[in-house]
């Protein structure tokens, strides 16, 4: 994906969150900036999940991600997420560069998907416990290798384990 496609698909991203947040009864314009959208997203009543986690995002305080619908992770989606240790994806298919950077407690990956995760930068675990410690991602078994042997996931070989070896599900829900 070009600099240019990523800025489409940000640009476009920018127009649904707007669309959506006006669809809740709340009044965003264009000159709104993500920082801004904040307070409007909060007054939304009855939040659901969707609303609950983006805000979550936007504080910092988001502790655990459980996504089935995510495809890619996006350049700096969840940087400084400070309290997130824990994420499960069953559907991604990219990390783009920096999407983890300085979650400073981001401990536990798992890839619970059929085909390899494309790993765009190792740049995306940057001051992670994943990079830096005793962190962990765990992939479907039959991939083990497949990541330990690919030319940017094999910098975190140590760290890749077999998801059947993973024993906390509780921490998910």
């Amino acid at each position: 994906m070009t600099i240019g496609d990523e800025l489409e698909t940000l640009l476009t991203t920018r127009q649904n969150l707007i669309t959506a947040i006006n669809n809740k009864g709340q009044t965003v314009g264009q000159n709104d900036t993500i920082v801004s959208m904040y307070p409007k997203i909060k007054a939304i009543e009855n939040y659901g999940p969707v609303q609950r986690l983006l805000k979550e995002i936007v504080e910092g305080t988001v502790e655990g991600i459980n996504d089935d619908t995510c495809t890619i992770l996006r350049s700096y989606c969840l940087q400084k997420c400070n309290q997130l240790k824990i994420a499960r994806f069953s559907n991604l298919r990219k990390i783009c560069q920096h999407a983890f950077d300085s979650c400073t407690r981001f401990d536990t990956l798992i890839l619970d998907t059929t085909k390899m995760v494309y790993l765009e930068n190792i740049n995306a675990f940057r001051y992670t416990l994943i990079e830096n410690s005793t962190g962990k991602i765990y992939v479907k078994d039959s991939l083990v290798d497949t990541y330990k042997t690919n030319e940017n996931w094999h910098l975190f070989a140590d760290k890749i384990v077999a998801l059947s070896t993973y024993q906390d599900w509780k921490t998910l829900n």
